[in-house]
């Protein structure tokens, strides 16, 4: 009987303090790697707030046409590849590949549908990481840019950051 009542109690005190150890509101609650790790090497952005659609910079709205009627149109950006590279030493790499689509009002009002103007682009840029907040918040600064993120979720194959404006950027390890 003794013997049972210790090795519930030790079941008890270990489960607790497994759950004790959890750092990030998504887990994971255990991890034999560090964080620092786990948050080595390329991802590669895979949803933003659960869409796959890359979308940055969505600006809809609607415009009167010399015909008199009103055309909708939308200019956004389309990431077709964002991916951040992690250095143990706090190096950071982010490339990109996307597409901007932006309205093109004169031809919109003369023939009175929405025609865009579309630029792709590609890019590389170098930074450095450092974590914030007791490594609960990672700080990536490009371009003379700092940003903050939320760190919600970081396993050796998952990363899940929340945005300072409360978007869920989901990266999977490349």
């Amino acid at each position: 009987m003794k013997r049972t009542t210790l090795i519930v109690c030790l079941v008890y005190l270990f489960s607790v303090g497994i759950h004790s150890c959890k750092k990030y509101e998504e887990g994971p609650a255990f991890s034999l790697l560090t964080k620092k790790q786990r948050l080595k090497g390329e991802w590669v952005l895979k949803t933003i707030d659960g869409d796959a659609t890359l979308s940055f910079s969505v600006f809809e709205d609607s415009m009167y046409t010399s015909c008199g009627t009103m055309v909708p149109y939308k200019n956004e950006t389309v990431y077709s590849s964002y991916r951040l590279e992690f250095e143990k030493d706090g190096d950071v790499e982010f490339t990109f590949n996307l597409t901007t689509s932006i309205v093109d009002y004169w031809s919109t009002q003369s023939t009175c549908t929405a025609i865009y103007d579309v630029t792709n682009d590609s890019g590389k840029s170098k930074g450095d990481w450092e974590w914030e907040d007791k490594k609960e918040d990672i700080e990536i600064t490009l371009n003379n840019m700092k940003t903050e993120y939320e760190i919600l979720r970081l396993t050796k194959k998952e990363l899940k950051l929340e945005t300072l404006t409360g978007e869920v950027w989901e990266f999977e390890k490349d």
